[in-house]
């Protein structure tokens, strides 16, 4: 686990304590993207997943929190796909609230983490992320 700056980690802490129900919302909407997709940001997350007043807050809040639980991290400042529209790590924010600003790119780093963190928060994933079943062992007796 990373350990922020504390200005950061105390409002981490602070948001979790008071809007916990929607920091986890934002936070499982971003493990389940990161799951399935190469890179994702904060264009990614739709604005409306919690109400405007609680939005940014909430939301930088989520990106920190899974940030330091090291399920992703930041791209590079040097990463460029222009086919994906990332430049120097960033990547513009079509939100309509977001006013095209340029934001921090993220990628998986730990599946192991991340699915861990949903089982442990109750938070429903696709199967198809999920890891396979582990085989049943049946026992055989020799005659």
């Amino acid at each position: 686990m990373l350990t922020l700056p504390s200005a950061i980690s105390d409002a981490e802490r602070a948001v979790n304590a008071y809007k916990h129900e929607l920091l986890v919302r934002v936070m499982a909407h971003i493990v389940r993207c990161a799951l399935v997709q190469a890179y994702v940001s904060a264009g990614d997350v739709p604005e409306e997943i919690v109400e405007k007043e609680h939005r940014q807050g909430v939301a930088s809040n989520a990106w920190n929190a899974l940030r330091a639980l090291e399920i992703i991290e930041a791209v590079p400042m040097n990463f460029t796909d222009e086919s994906r529209q990332i430049f120097g790590g960033r990547s513009q924010n079509k939100n309509g609230d977001a006013k095209g600003r340029w934001v921090t790119v993220y990628r998986l780093y730990s599946r192991a983490a991340a699915i861990t963190w949903a089982d442990k928060n109750n938070v429903r994933l696709a199967d198809s992320v999920l890891p396979a079943a582990e085989p049943k062992q049946i026992e055989l007796t020799i005659n």
